[in-house]
């Protein structure tokens, strides 16, 4: 849970005065609306209509606490300066980020640690080649019944990321494993979106093991197709809104369906360009064939 964040004097600012009461309970509407929606302060018209009305965003407007504004197509209002007072939702996302992995840790470690089992679907489990999870003694002696306490086990390619064993710690121990190791459809996933996102003025973010995690989870578990996830990069990068918002595979792995929504129903700004009504209309389609199994 995120909390719009309300100053101890707001009550007696000038800003309020002159705004009135019954514009500034639409300004504090808006902003929790605004907060667990991660709009960074953008409020649509037809949300506004909710709790007021255009007079009462007039008011806020003419106050110097919102400004008409444009955001993927929708009409709307948006608060004055923010980012100054309130977390981004990129921040919040990294919040909940943090929050979800220290989460899946405490579960990898109750349920699979402690009880010395390797799940292939957690992000935390690793196989090794004989089948035994990592930290389990191998007691099988080789033909000729000669036993080989130094032997290890086979070394394939090993990831250039610390391996993460079944209590939960790192180690860079070679006979490891991932189970996502050199998947070459998780790796061109990953490799895209990072492209994109450089294409768009950041930093190249480092493709690491959340990223293959995220990329493997979303064709294994999801059940998402290769060309769908990657219409879907597309699609978010071309977005003003998105590209700020998704910026790695967990981002765009919890993001996916809102995305996939949107894509299908949002009318395309007039700023949008021939490309991305062209991208999000590929998406629709590998979409559809996905559900029909095509």
């Amino acid at each position: 849970m995120t909390w719009f964040k309300v100053d101890d004097k707001l009550h007696d600012h000038r800003k309020v005065r002159k705004a009135g009461k019954a514009a500034m309970g639409v300004w504090v509407l808006a902003g929790s609306w605004c907060m667990d929606n991660e709009t960074d302060g953008f409020t649509p018209d037809d949300v506004l209509t909710r709790w007021g009305t255009r007079a009462d965003a007039g008011k806020l407007v003419a106050a110097g606490l919102w400004f008409m504004d444009e955001q993927n197509g929708e009409r709307g209002w948006r608060f004055h300066d923010w980012a100054e007072f309130q977390p981004s939702a990129a921040t919040v996302a990294g919040w909940r980020a943090a929050e979800s992995e220290a989460g899946q840790r405490g579960n990898h470690k109750r349920w699979h640690a402690d009880r010395r089992v390797t799940d292939p679907d957690c992000s935390y489990c690793y196989r090794v080649p004989d089948g035994v999870p990592d930290g389990v003694p191998r007691e099988e002696p080789d033909s000729g019944g000669e036993s080989h306490p130094n032997r290890v086990g086979i070394a394939r390619n090993p990831s250039p990321y610390p391996n993460v064993s079944p209590n939960g710690e790192t180690s860079h121990r070679r006979d490891l494993v991932p189970v996502d190791s050199h998947r070459p459809d998780v790796e061109r996933i990953c490799v895209h979106l990072a492209d994109r996102i450089e294409a768009n003025g950041a930093k190249r973010p480092t493709i690491g093991k959340t990223w293959h995690d995220a990329a493997r989870l979303m064709l294994d578990n999801d059940k998402r197709s290769e060309e769908a996830v990657h219409r879907a990069i597309d699609w978010c990068q071309e977005s003003e809104f998105w590209r700020g918002n998704v910026l790695s595979l967990p981002k765009l792995r919890e993001k996916y369906e809102q995305l996939r929504l949107q894509a299908s129903r949002v009318p395309m700004s007039t700023k949008a360009t021939e490309q991305q009504a062209l991208l999000e209309r590929a998406m629709a389609r590998a979409e559809a064939r996905e559900r029909n199994g095509a």
